[in-house]
């Protein structure tokens, strides 16, 4: 089927194509100008040693132990206190507020980080709270959960991230209204890796 400028259907179905491509190829073509000039300048360099900060600065990473609690150990005084938490976790009221007592955990913690800096190293420990804050039982954690896997735990770095923790010496409370007699927790602290 032809129309009256003698173009076929195929031929204007080609223009409508050719119509969006040729708007924007004007675009393209000055773009490729200013692309070929700048790539054809001079732009002295100069090189600059970024290194891998993030892993060499000191921290101290805290992770809840409920995985950890279904097969090691360490992690069941008292029996699945995980199910109560998680529950908790769960409900609308507490939920949130374990939440904020973990990040606060996290935040006063990793603000003691730089205190790691003397030590180089890696090591984890496994920490019991109770619910009034105070600390149950602190003992060296060397399960599949740690962090910084790849790397030996140095005994200085052990020695030093337990005094930061029991410097700091006390939790926050459990949340009001809690029924959990425990919280146990994975203290990761590294430094110069």
């Amino acid at each position: 089927m032809q129309d009256r400028s003698g173009a076929t259907a195929d031929s204007a179905n080609n223009r409508q194509h050719r119509g969006l491509k040729a708007h924007l190829g004007g675009a393209f073509s000055r773009l490729g100008t200013v692309v070929g000039s700048v790539a054809s300048s001079y732009i002295p360099v100069a090189s600059v040693a970024l290194g891998n900060r993030s892993n060499s600065e000191p921290k101290i990473a805290i992770e809840a132990g409920h995985c950890p609690a279904a097969f090691d150990p360490a992690f069941q005084v008292p029996v699945r206190w995980w199910d109560i938490l998680s529950s908790e976790e769960a409900n609308p009221s507490l939920g949130p507020q374990w939440k904020f007592w973990l990040i606060a955990v996290q935040n006063v913690f990793q603000s003691h980080a730089r205190e790691l800096r003397e030590t180089p190293g890696v090591a984890s420990l496994h920490v019991i709270v109770n619910p009034n804050g105070s600390i149950y039982d602190v003992s060296p954690y060397t399960g599949a959960e740690r962090g910084n896997q790849g790397h030996a735990i140095s005994e200085r770095t052990m020695v030093n991230l337990r005094q930061i923790l029991l410097s700091v010496g006390r939790f926050p409370p459990f949340p009001a209204g809690s029924k959990v007699r425990c919280y146990h927790l994975i203290f990761d602290g590294s430094a110069g890796i």
